[in-house]
């Protein structure tokens, strides 16, 4: 059996190890100072129009001016929260992501069952993630009085996300009481520019800058992967094992019944001799 043929064995039993496996190809061929930025969110919170926004800017720049050496691909997605293809769209372009920023309508108040629970498979997926990413809490302006309320409430809901994960970077207008370590930043035009700094921050401050997050993206990736392909060939050694052993008890069966036919043959043929 060809390499290609065992893949779409692996593919067929599992199909999101095609998506993982096509993932890890485009991360070999990806140019080296592209920052895939993948803005993720349910349906209608605006990710569309922060895409158009950051896009603005054609690389992200450091502050001191030092030359920029990154250069932004802002992808936007669908609402995970929609169902079908634009549900699995949202996450094959999750998983491919080098940052992912997560916009929350803070009308909404804490992060929805559904945020948590993309989150928490992006987490199982790539246990780095609260060092590459951004929570972007849109429309704050519309909930004035219960501000302070709701953003301690996505804190709690981070903090539970990260429990291992100390030492927080809460917007720094707004005290959270449970830290995660994950940024949290209010989408308001005066903080676009806050925003890019912060991607930079965190690209900066993670060990091996770019090329280091591209290289633990892709131990994920195929550490997810290795763990299907363990599985597989499990559910094979299982599987052969009960035919041996079905086998087994069929050779037995015919064993005794070959003896018998023997058995009463020699016996027919002892009574011929006798007479």
């Amino acid at each position: 059996m060809s390499t290609q043929d065992c893949l779409q064995q692996l593919f067929d039993e599992t199909p999101e190890s095609s998506l993982y496996y096509k993932q890890l190809q485009a991360f070999s061929t990806r140019p080296a100072a592209d920052c895939h930025i993948v803005i993720c969110g349910l349906a209608n919170v605006g990710k569309s129009d922060l895409v158009k926004v950051l896009s603005l800017s054609r690389t992200l720049s450091a502050t001191d001016g030092s030359p920029a050496a990154i250069v932004p691909r802002y992808v936007d997605t669908p609402g995970f929260d929609l169902s079908g293809q634009q549900s699995a769209q949202a996450w094959e372009k999750a998983i491919g992501a080098d940052i992912i920023v997560l916009i929350h309508d803070m009308r909404q108040g804490a992060l929805a069952a559904g945020e948590m629970a993309f989150l928490q498979s992006l987490k199982a997926r790539f246990p780095d993630l609260r060092q590459r990413m951004i929570v972007v809490l849109a429309q704050a302006d519309k909930v004035p009085c219960q501000m302070l309320e709701r953003l301690s409430a996505i804190h709690r809901n981070l903090a539970m996300l990260f429990l291992s994960c100390s030492g927080g970077i809460p917007d720094e207008s707004y005290p959270a009481p449970a830290k995660s370590g994950v940024p949290v930043l209010l989408l308001e035009p005066s903080r676009i520019q806050a925003l890019r700094q912060q991607l930079l921050l965190l690209i900066g401050s993670y060990e091996g800058g770019l090329p280091g997050m591209r290289t633990a993206s892709s131990k994920a990736l195929l550490d997810t992967l290795d763990a299907w392909v363990t599985g597989a060939i499990k559910i094979r050694k299982k599987s052969i094992a009960i035919k041996e052993a079905e086998l087994s008890q069929t050779f037995s069966l015919w064993q005794r019944d070959l003896q018998r036919l023997g058995d009463t043959l020699r016996f027919r043929i002892n009574e011929l001799r006798q007479r």
